[in-house]
């Protein structure tokens, strides 16, 4: 009996530990994620607003099309259906299955409004915003088509509604989410409780996110726009963005590793930060940092304030592990600035996998980051202070490297020139074989002769061995 009761406390204790080491490593996971900008609704930080969808595991999503009433009815395709589709399978694929999505299609309902009165609003929705005109702005235009869909939509359970309309004048052509708050309370953005972003009420409870599309989208424009209601905000435009590496710059349906830990879909323990003066001391030239799996996406945020920070991120890309480099400014729109090597064209990013990139380096305002060496799954970077980039220091570096490089492929010409050989000694015929000898015999029919060489030759039907 006493047996089983330290048995029992000693499991206990294993559980308090595994509960405690998980608490700690989701709490330095947090620390990671530079604070939410409270000047813009969705910013790549935290807290991520409660009523956002980043973070949920299961969701509800309507798709709803509506007539503008200057154009045909607004049926949606089996081909339209099949878009929403996809876009929603890219979205569990992004979140490494995360989140799944249920998506359902409803009635179409009337916008009331003509094409022509909501190019108008489009059109001056930066002036309706100063003036705080939110009737004439396209966010007070998609208030009233929630609540005009309110008799004929049962909106009960859903997280997000999108709506599609039948707009076919081309001069215009939208595509815009809208993510409103249920009040500003535990909330950082400063206008979460303004009349422009407060939640719209319906029969069924409240529409905290919706996304509005003119006309039909492609999968990508559709999950772009879902992932602004997930808490993801743009990053094209302004500065260089990161191109193909986010489907919130470009068309290409991935995320950035810090945009995914923004939704809590990054391993924790591939989550490394620290202040940037920790790996950045500004009066030498050898600041080392080690990465150890190039098997494993990665993240190390070197924080530079509150609100800023550079990202060094390993990322899979077509079977490569492709090292990003970007500073990320939480109160920039855009908020990101990719570097790459200035006598490269853009999109210039590195294989980390390829020693030809060895040597190789990225520019920011602060430093120069050198790829050093990358044997294996292992790599060796090196951030050289821009006041030291030019020093003797800084070229005995650059040659070491360069040096790396031509060792690198060397090895890496010997080991091709190896598997090509054992390839071609696994396909020639082995000596056992090479030397069994064929024997040849004559055969007669008549006057017909034959004659057959073979390990075990035999004359053929009719005929007889000479």
């Amino acid at each position: 009996m006493k047996l089983r009761k330290v048995i029992t406390s000693f499991i206990i204790f294993l559980h308090l530990i595994a509960n405690t080491n998980f608490a700690d490593a989701q709490s330095k996971f947090s620390d990671c994620l530079l604070e939410a900008s409270s000047n813009q609704a969705v910013s790549l930080g935290k807290p991520l607003a409660k009523e956002r969808l980043g973070g949920k595991a299961k969701l509800k999503i309507g798709v709803i099309p509506f007539n503008f009433s200057d154009s045909p009815t607004k049926i949606l395709s089996e081909s339209d259906k099949s878009d929403y589709q996809s876009a929603v399978k890219k979205i569990e694929e992004i979140s490494d299955g995360n989140v799944k999505i249920d998506l359902h299609f409803l009635p179409t309902i009337n916008a009331n409004i003509s094409i022509v009165e909501f190019k108008s609003k489009y059109v001056d929705q930066d002036k309706s915003w100063s003036d705080s005109n939110l009737p004439n702005s396209t966010w007070g235009f998609i208030k009233k088509l929630i609540q005009s869909g309110d008799d004929y939509v049962n909106y009960s359970g859903f997280d997000s509604v999108v709506f599609e309309g039948n707009n076919t004048n081309k001069s215009i052509s939208g595509a815009e989410a809208f993510d409103f708050f249920e009040s500003s309370e535990g909330n950082n953005f400063g206008l979460a409780s303004s009349e422009y972003f407060r939640t719209v009420k319906t029969n069924e409870g409240f529409i905290n996110n919706a996304v509005f599309l003119d006309s039909h989208k492609s999968p990508n424009t559709i999950a772009h726009e879902l992932f602004h209601n997930f808490g993801l905000t743009d990053l094209y435009g302004g500065s260089p963005g990161p191109g193909l590496m986010s489907l919130m710059s470009a068309g290409a349906p991935r995320l950035l590793n810090y945009e995914r830990a923004v939704l809590g879909w990054f391993p924790i323990e591939q989550f490394k930060c620290s202040n940037i003066e920790n790996y950045l001391n500004l009066q030498q030239v050898s600041n080392k940092i080690e990465l150890n799996d190039l098997n494993q996406e990665s993240i190390l945020l070197l924080k530079k304030s509150d609100s800023e920070a550079y990202l060094v991120e390993v990322t899979k890309y077509e079977g490569k592990s492709i090292l990003l480099v970007y500073l990320l400014e939480q109160e920039k729109r855009p908020p990101i600035t990719l570097s790459w090597n200035p006598k490269l064209t853009y999109f210039s990013v590195y294989d980390l996998r390829d020693p030809n990139n060895i040597g190789s380096y990225y520019v920011t305002e602060d430093f120069n980051l050198v790829i050093v060496n990358s044997v294996g799954r292992i790599a060796t970077l090196n951030l050289i202070p821009r006041a030291l980039v030019y020093s003797e220091e800084a070229k005995k570096l650059i040659s070491e490297s360069l040096i790396n490089r031509e060792v690198a492929l060397s090895k890496a010409s010997e080991a091709k020139a190896k598997f090509e050989m054992e390839t071609k000694v696994t396909a020639t015929p082995s000596p056992t074989q090479s030397k069994i000898k064929q024997t040849t015999i004559t055969c007669f029919k008549g006057k017909a002769i034959k004659k057959v060489s073979s390990v075990n030759p035999k004359c053929p039907a009719g005929y007889k061995k000479k």
